[in-house]
């Protein structure tokens, strides 16, 4: 308890930069991460499923679908 206390006012704090500098971030609407028990049962990757984020069980990793196929 005492050592996150110390740290409290080291986080968070205003640097003093205009928020003008700075890029804004895009936002994701939806977010969804997809399961599958093993790498044989994600569904096949192609265009419509582009981007979606499977996390595999067995390997204990995600993969995403991208136009070379399912990658970690």
């Amino acid at each position: 308890m005492m050592a996150t206390m110390s740290l409290a006012g080291c986080f968070g704090g205003d640097d003093g930069g205009s928020d003008e500098d700075e890029t804004p971030v895009e936002t994701l609407d939806e977010w969804q991460v997809h399961f599958a028990n093993t790498a044989s049962d994600l569904p096949e990757c192609n265009d419509d499923r582009d981007g979606w984020l499977y996390y595999v069980s067995a390997d204990e990793n995600f993969r995403v679908c991208t136009q070379f196929g399912w990658e970690l």
